[in-house]
């Protein structure tokens, strides 16, 4: 069983503890986050989350979608490569469903999504090298709202970026990501 299936179901059970008052639907958020991957790589990213116009009943839940739309900028340690480049920026979008617990009524929710991305440059540190700029990008996470009107979000994601096999090498890149989304 993976983590995320076991946060999920922990997650669950406490959000029938959470706030029951009637949610508001999805909103448009704005978010940074900061990630960590193997080797020191770091990433930071600013981005916007804009919802999809439905929202379904799922597993006792609501399931809901949203355009996750975010510029990253990624660090990796100086003489990590030949080209010894240490920065690449990122444009990505990523297609998202999130499911919200107790009817959707929960603070509490888990999401995952996968979509395309795109690197200014040839990412190559001495640990890892993309054969390819153009990579598609997926997550997991798990997260919570709160403030008097859910305008304010934490989330605890892992990101996945890769070519999805059509060159290599293709390593891949996981990070560790931490977000704060605030709603517009």
């Amino acid at each position: 069983m993976s983590l995320l299936c076991v946060l999920g179901s922990a997650i669950g059970v406490l959000s029938t503890t959470a706030s029951a008052q009637d949610a508001p639907p999805e909103q448009r958020r704005i978010f940074i986050d900061g990630a960590r991957a193997a080797g020191d790589v770091g990433l930071a990213s600013v981005g916007v989350q804009l919802p999809w116009e439905w929202r379904r009943s799922f597993l006792g839940g609501e399931l809901s979608g949203h355009w996750d739309a975010h510029v990253a900028h990624w660090r990796a340690p100086a003489g990590t490569a030949a080209s010894e480049r240490r920065h690449w920026t990122q444009l990505a979008l990523v297609p998202t469903l999130r499911l919200r617990f107790d009817g959707g009524r929960s603070a509490w929710f888990m999401e995952g999504g996968i979509g395309l991305s795109v690197l200014d440059g040839r990412y190559a540190t001495r640990h890892k090298t993309f054969s390819t700029r153009f990579n598609f990008t997926d997550h997991q996470g798990i997260g919570f709202n709160f403030g008097a009107q859910r305008q304010h979000e934490l989330m605890l994601i892992v990101r996945h970026v890769s070519n999805g096999g059509i060159r290599k090498p293709n390593p891949g890149e996981d990070f560790v990501q931490l977000r704060y989304g605030f709603a517009f």
